[in-house]
């Protein structure tokens, strides 16, 4: 039971701690029983808004449809116990109907908070605060302002519904239908159940609901009255059902936890805290029961706090000893809590020792928390023997000094080594076997030197639980499938934390960080060792979030995986068409495709493979992730990270997805960020069982499909042998890389819907690498279900110059398309690109084609709006150009360049299809003829190999083009 506390309008209303409770009924009124929380809001013709009125209106289409927003303050996250049941009701004030409609009452989903399903949607654009109700207004406008839609040029901007993306969908929302004959008072109840536990699992944005008329042709003026009717007993009311407490204690701290004891140490000193009032008992094996257990815990006047002793401890020696907690009601732990500590060889000052936890100097002995040289007193927390001074918390013998918790002799210190687990599908619980051993269970026994059978068994799943490893452990898991979700009778509300309730939360807990860079937390295939040619397979189910979470984990590395669902579905497939009016709307309501989300049992699909933030050194290696219903990696805010050999393949929103949903985090990235060898492919379609693409789906559908995206970041991104092609959207986009540097060497880009490559920063420069912007891929493909052809031009490469002295190269490249253009220049940010801006482009077989869009049409070789000075610098030269293509007035052509070539590129072929072979023949003119290998260009180096690693000049010359012709 948590700490349940309201926000109810600034007004705080704390309900304490909680011991346990039976079922409870809240309703929320304004003005009802001193609930002042409500706001109500009405967006009317023109998108503007007003809270001036008391009663709601229905009338109008598209731009000119009426809504009215209903908004309850709520911490839901605080609310304790499971949400049964959640009505919202509408009284009738007066007014008139002349014209009947349902009127839809969508809960109102924020896709900051809630991307997976709303990928398009509403973003907080500049000037706006967050939140679709009044504090959403645009504050540079007069009072009277109009609601502002996240990218105006966006596919979401429809003239239909300034909403699109951001409301539940019609077929998921409730409804009430007000007729004329209805007296004054009638109560209109609708069912909100599905929306407010959205809320309390903190998967919705608490943003309110948005009535609006289902029919065009309605006209239901002043019927309803909203939060600021006169007359309270009238305003709407939510109405919300808490289930008996059926949540067992959870321990939000312990000690010890994988400590090393002085050998001098005869006790240790047990410690836990509860997140409610319990009692708690201990004993050696984790399979005795609560009621059987031998030691009991002494608690504190609250309950809350744990404490007691074990004695006689042996030198040399490793405890185990395992706690359970009960609260008044009965729930008591399923999983028992684990203490684990050990005592040294030879004495090197442990936590209990003179300067420990416990001892002289330490918490509560002489010197401690309240004696002399305290926290009080002389020598407090900067002084001698304080928190912060020698003998303190982290001074010489405090928690991470010498003798304290993370120093020599420390929680993590001392003799302990990192532990090796195995996992293997013949192995036991973590009952019958330690984990230690990559050995079968043979059957009977417990505590068995053995492996243990499924990764839950060492990360139990559910929220707040732990992992039963520590930070810098490594974990070996053999080849075999291992499902990852609520499973019935082996992982289930019965023996975990999770609840058919809330199945997508039985994921497991974030892994925990390696103590430093060169000791990362390992989580192996068996054969990560021997070059991975088998893995095992973690296949998620349930709709859970992800397979691994590394939320605030640093120093970990996962090699040798598998990661996949089983399940062919997409989460909102083809959403962008859920309503009736919708052109496409045969496609939303014939598609196979949707995963089931509306009730458990929700199938074997998953959300993502990986999801990270704030996440510092991490090595992905020899992982293929594949075929999640959103996307293959979520990870923002991240530094220092490489993925080497690692497939990110067929997931249904897109590949790699920088951009983290937290409400006020920055998701902004450093440090080098390396692919190495990756493959990000096929994201924004379905992938079936049989790993082929089907259903694919774009942006105007409501999809995404970027192989790689980022929000605004920093940091080097470096691309080495990659190939990221035919994604439903962009290749690569970071074209909100602000200051950071980019390097892409050896790489290809093939067939992505929209840009092959987008590139911003203060450097960024592209060697030996083919671009292929055949953005119309997925026409007429038997595997696409509606894809945004061409989408943004369907340029090859798009490069923004974002600051003044941003400097970009092109070297030995091939580039071609037919969408709008090849080389496109921007000055994101900034009003002009300025004249330290250069872009050097040598060495690169270029080919232009018709324009998709436009067949009577060429594309351009470059093209900018951001130059109307004309003072960008353009170093082209040894470049081989043809094809059909256009020159713009005032732009590098044809001719640019004293050594450039005129001539159509001579390749081996096939031009078409699924793969270009561009490797060139020995006809190619541009053989031999470009700049000399190795040579420096405007602070550049030419590379001296091709793209297939090949030595260029072996024959005397360097040829044009990412090929380096063999003799």
């Amino acid at each position: 039971m948590n700490i349940k506390t309201m926000i109810m309008g600034g007004m705080l209303l704390s309900l304490g701690v909680q011991s346990a409770v039976a079922e409870q009924t809240s309703s929320y009124q304004q003005d009802v029983s001193g609930y002042e929380g409500a706001l109500s809001v009405h967006f009317n013709y023109g998108r503007h808004q007003t809270t001036q009125k008391d009663t709601h209106f229905m009338r109008g289409t598209g731009t000119q449809r009426s809504y009215n927003i209903e908004h309850f303050s709520l911490d839901a996250v605080s609310l304790s116990g499971e949400v049964t049941q959640a009505t919202l009701t509408f009284y009738r004030a007066g007014g008139w109907v002349y014209q009947a409609s349902d009127i839809k009452v969508r809960q109102i989903l924020d896709p900051d908070n809630l991307g997976h399903g709303y990928i398009t949607g509403w973003k907080q654009g500049e000037g706006f605060r967050a939140g679709a109700h009044l504090e959403s207004r645009d504050d540079t406008t007069s009072p009277d302002t109009k609601w502002r839609l996240s990218d105006p040029d966006g596919p979401d901007d429809l003239g239909v519904d300034y909403f699109q993306g951001v409301l539940r969908s019609l077929a998921e929302s409730p409804s009430f239908r007000p007729v004329q004959s209805d007296p004054v008072g009638t109560a209109y109840t609708v069912d909100v159940t599905a929306d407010v536990q959205c809320i309390v699992q903190g998967q919705c944005p608490n943003q309110g609901w948005a009535l609006t008329h289902a029919e065009d042709n309605a006209n239901i003026q002043w019927v309803t009255a909203n939060s600021r009717y006169p007359e309270a007993l009238y305003r709407p009311k939510l109405t919300i059902t808490l289930a008996d407490d059926n949540q067992e204690p959870l321990v939000l701290r312990s000690l010890p936890n994988g400590a090393s004891l002085s050998a001098s140490t005869d006790t240790a000193s047990l410690s836990l805290t509860t997140n409610e009032a319990a009692s708690c008992r201990y004993d050696l094996s984790s399979r005795v029961e609560f009621s059987q257990m031998s030691y009991a815990l002494e608690a504190s006047t609250d309950g809350l706090s744990h404490h007691g002793q074990w004695e006689n401890l042996t030198v040399g020696s490793q405890y185990f000893l395992y706690a359970r907690c009960q609260d008044a009601l009965g729930n008591t732990s399923r999983t028992p809590h684990v203490f684990n500590f050990s005592v040294s060889e030879s004495d090197t000052g442990g936590d209990t020792g003179t300067g420990g936890d416990t001892g002289t100097g330490g918490d509560t002995g002489t010197g401690g928390d309240t004696g002399t040289g305290g926290d009080t007193g002389t020598g407090g927390d900067t002084g001698t023997g304080g928190d912060t001074g020698t003998g303190g918390d982290t001074g010489t013998g405090g928690g991470t000094g010498t003798g304290g918790g993370t120093g020599t002799g420390g929680d993590t210190g001392g003799t302990v080594e990192n532990v090796t687990y195995y996992v293997s599908t013949d192995g036991g619980t973590i009952d019958q076997c330690t984990g230690l051993s990559n050995q079968a269970y043979p059957g009977v026994g417990l505590a068995q030197d053995c492996a243990v059978k499924h990764p839950f068994e060492l990360f139990p799943p559910g929220e707040k639980q732990v992992p039963r490893i520590n930070g810098g452990d490594t974990v070996i898991i053999a080849d075999g499938d291992y499902r990852i979700g609520y499973t019935e009778g082996v992982y289930d509300k019965d023996n975990t934390a999770c609840s058919p309730a809330y199945p997508y939360g039985c994921s497991m807990p974030a892994l925990p960080s390696g103590p430093s860079a060169d000791k990362p937390t390992r989580i192996l295939g068996e054969n990560w060792e021997t070059g991975c040619s088998t893995s095992p397979k973690l296949v998620g189910v349930e709709r859970i979030y992800q397979i691994f979470s590394l939320a605030n984990s640093d120093n970990v590395e996962l090699q040798c995986l598998e990661m996949t669902d089983n399940e062919a579905c997409v989460a909102f497939h083809l959403h962008g068409f859920d309503e009736p009016d919708k052109e496409n709307h045969d496609l939303y309501l014939n598609s196979p495709y949707r995963c089931e989300r509306d009730a458990y049992p929700y199938g074997d699909w998953a959300e993502r493979g990986i999801y990270a933030y704030n996440s510092d050194n991490v090595l992905l290696k020899n992982l293929d992730v594949h075929g999640f219903s959103s996307r293959g990696i979520l990870a923002g805010g991240i530094s220092d990270w490489t993925l080497e050999d690692v497939d990110i393949v067929g997931n249904g929103g897109a590949g790699f997805d920088a951009d983290v949903p937290i409400k006020d985090f920055d998701d902004s990235n450093s440090g080098d960020i390396i692919f190495r060898r990756v493959a990000i492919q096929w994201n924004g379609c379905v992938e079936t069982l049989d790993r082929q693409p089907a259903g694919c789906w774009g942006q105007q559908a409501g999809g995404y499909g970027d192989g790689l995206s980022t929000a605004a970041t920093a940091g080097n991104w470096i691309f080495e042998q990659v190939d990221i092609s035919h994604n439903t959207s962009d290749g690569i986009d970071l074209l909100y890389n602000v200051d950071g540097t980019v390097k892409i060497t050896n790489s290809r880009f093939e067939g992505n819907s929209g840009n092959q490559v987008k590139l911003a920063g203060s450097r960024a420069e592209i060697n030996n690498s083919v671009l292929i912007s055949n953005c119309a891929y997925f026409n007429d493909q038997p595997f696409t279900a509606h894809v945004n052809h061409c989408r943004a031009g369907g340029v090859a490469l798009s490069l923004a110059f974002t600051q003044d002295n941003s400097q970009m190269a092109v070297f030995n490249s091939y580039i071609t398309g037919n969408g709008d253009g090849l080389v496109g220049l921007g000055s994101r940010g900034r009003p002009a690109l300025t004249s330290g801006n250069s872009l050097t482009f040598y060495n690169n077989l270029v080919k232009g084609d018709v324009e998709h869009h436009s067949p009577t049409d060429r594309t351009y070789l470059v093209y900018t709006e951001s130059d109307d000075n004309e003072v960008m610098n353009y170093h082209f030269d040894y470049n081989q150009i043809g094809g059909l293509i256009k020159f713009s007035e005032n732009f590098p052509d044809c001719s640019t360049g004293d050594n450039t070539l005129c001539f159509d590129p001579h390749l081996t072929g096939p031009e078409n299809g699924d793969y270009f072979n561009v490797i060139p023949l020995s006809s190619n003119p541009g053989i031999d003829a470009g700049l000399p290998a190795g040579t420096e260009v405007n602070g550049f180096t030419l590379p001296t190999t091709d793209i297939e690693g090949h030595q260029r000049g072996q024959d005397g010359g360097n040829d044009i083009g990412p090929y380096e012709l063999q003799q």
